[in-house]
């Protein structure tokens, strides 16, 4: 079952990089790739090519990360596969604020929050929405910032979406502090806390149950 042995090395690699050790992860991930070539599985493609790319932009080798990462968008959209597509678009904004391109990460980050409210994922406008708002917030264009990431807060919310709120909620807590707004900056420092935690208490609980 080729299908079963490439998501196994692609689960390998997910290991592999959560441990730090990229280069393992990328072998594992190549292996992945190799085998969806063979069977012309463009959306098993686009996952394998996005992991790599993301290999490849923790390892700060950005010219790599970036033919992988369009690599991947070009196989997931072959494969009607939005989702992955849209995860590749965020991906390319990552590359470009790492490489201190805030043009062309904005208009990716808005491309993807835009093609995710196309397809009403509520999950995925969210997460666009805290992905855009940090963006802000590292630009110090803290207005901004707090618009989206407060949007990406209520939603995931809503949602029951811990770590999106928890992400939101730290760009807030940043963002409120920067505007001298030291009470709202500490209602959101606090959130933050209140939610390390509880994802904490649930991590171990897994952990126990395993």
């Amino acid at each position: 079952d080729k299908t079963g042995v490439a998501v196994n090395y692609s689960n390998i690699g997910m290991i592999y990089a959560i441990e730090g050790e990229e280069d393992k992860a990328l072998a594992s991930y190549r292996k992945s790739l190799q085998l969806h070539a063979s069977m012309n599985d463009d959306r098993g493609l686009g996952d394998a090519c996005l992991k790599i790319g993301g290999a490849f932009m923790n390892m700060e080798n950005y010219d790599s990360a970036l033919y992988y990462v369009r690599r991947g968008i070009y196989h997931a959209q072959k494969a009607g596969d939005n989702r992955t597509a849209i995860t590749g678009l965020i991906n390319l904004g990552n590359v470009f604020e790492d490489c201190n391109l805030p043009d062309s990460a904005r208009a990716y980050y808005q491309l993807a929050l835009h093609m995710q409210e196309g397809i009403h994922n509520d999950e995925g406008i969210a997460m666009a929405q805290k992905d855009l708002g940090a963006f802000f917030v590292h630009q110090k264009d803290y207005n901004n910032g707090i618009l989206y990431c407060d949007s990406a807060f209520r939603l995931s919310s809503t949602l029951g979406f811990a770590k999106l709120q928890l992400g939101s909620c730290e760009c807030l807590a940043i963002a409120y502090d920067a505007i001298n707004q030291p009470a709202r900056a500490l209602y959101f420092y606090k959130m933050a806390d209140t939610l390390r935690d509880s994802l904490s208490s649930v991590e171990k609980t897994k952990a126990l149950n395993r």
